[in-house]
């Protein structure tokens, strides 16, 4: 069975999901849905990752110097919400 964990990430103009997908032990793979009115579908991303946090990292980037104001975790043994906050200096996580 494949793990998979999905973070939401919102800034004040910006929305993004992300979800994590490991593939083997080493081997991530993330991909991206952006609100608009609604999410776009996901789309994989070309890059591969060594962990979910690398993963995570690439998303966080795509939000520039944008303050993250909040996050949406649905909870999966990838990431813990600590980690989570480390990556991306926020501390307003929502589980589900």
């Amino acid at each position: 069975m494949t793990a998979i964990q999905i973070i939401t990430i919102s800034s004040k103009n910006k929305t993004l999901r992300g979800m994590i997908e490991q593939v083997s032990n080493d081997n991530f793979r993330l991909y991206l849905s952006e609100k608009e009115t609604y999410f776009t579908p996901f789309n994989l991303t070309d890059s591969q990752f060594n962990n979910a946090a690398d993963a995570l990292t690439k998303i966080t980037e795509l939000f520039g110097n944008a303050k993250i104001v909040e996050i949406n975790n649905q909870t999966s043994d990838l990431l813990t919400t600590d980690e989570i906050s480390n990556i991306t200096k926020c501390s307003d996580i929502k589980e589900s």
